[in-house]
This record gives C-alpha cells, structure tokens and sequence, in this order.
C-alpha cells in the first residue's frame, strides 16, 4: 500500500467535461454509473450490480447526509457579480442550527469576484423572507 504522504495530489488532476457531469438523478437510480476498479482493471457497471461486485461479507454503512446549496451568487450595488462559498457555520456551529436559524449567523467562506468590491462594499446583508 503506498505512503499516504508520498501522494502527489497532481496524479489525480484529469479533464472532465461538463458533459460528462450528471445535473440532475435518473429516474431508476439504481441505473446510475458504478465504476469498479478490481484487479487492476476499471469496469463499467450500474448500482444495480453492487450485491454482485462485493466480497462475501462485505458491510455496507449509509447515511442520511444532505447537500446545501453553498455556492451563494450576488450583484454588488456596483452591478458587479461575487460568488461567496459557504465553508462551514461559525456562529452557531452546528449546521442544523445555523441552516435553521431565524437569527443572524456566521459561516467561513470563500469569495470569488472580490478584487471586484470597492472599499466600502465589505458587507452585503441577506435578508430571508419570513
């Protein structure tokens, strides 16, 4: 097994299409795409095949994670556009408080677009309809 320290995170650069990027689930979700890497070879399945691909044993463990919608796309007053990634919540911490509070709350993020402010444009509240 190879150092996890020697990985060159570099290996796994690779060119994905935007078309090979599935948008929305299919109907019969068990038709999605599986690839199987075994014996040094990558195969081409489906879910539906997964009881078949797994080793006598074998312990499967799910859990009922959702994904938020944290890519967050504003106009300035200046009519300039900002991207602002949601990281992880702050104040509070946990994310079911913070995705259900009523009250302000305060998250890490990433801004793209913000050599684009102006000095001044340090703020933008959001204001959620009640």
């Amino acid at each position: 097994m190879q150092d996890p320290k020697s990985i060159d995170i570099a290996d796994f650069d690779y060119d994905l299409p935007d078309s090979k990027i599935a948008r929305y689930p299919l109907d019969q979700r068990d038709h999605a795409k599986l690839l199987c890497f075994r014996e040094g070879k990558i195969n081409d399945n489906h879910f539906f095949d997964l009881p078949g691909l797994l080793p006598k044993g074998s312990m499967l463990i799910a859990n009922q994670t959702r994904v938020i919608h944290a890519r967050l796309r504003f106009q300035l007053p200046s009519e300039r556009w900002i991207e602002i990634f949601c990281l992880e919540p702050l104040s509070p911490v946990d994310y079911q408080l913070s995705l259900s509070s009523r009250e302000p709350v305060i998250w890490a993020c990433l801004i793209g677009g913000n050599r684009r402010w102006k000095s001044g444009e340090t703020t933008i509240n959001i204001d959620r309809p009640s």
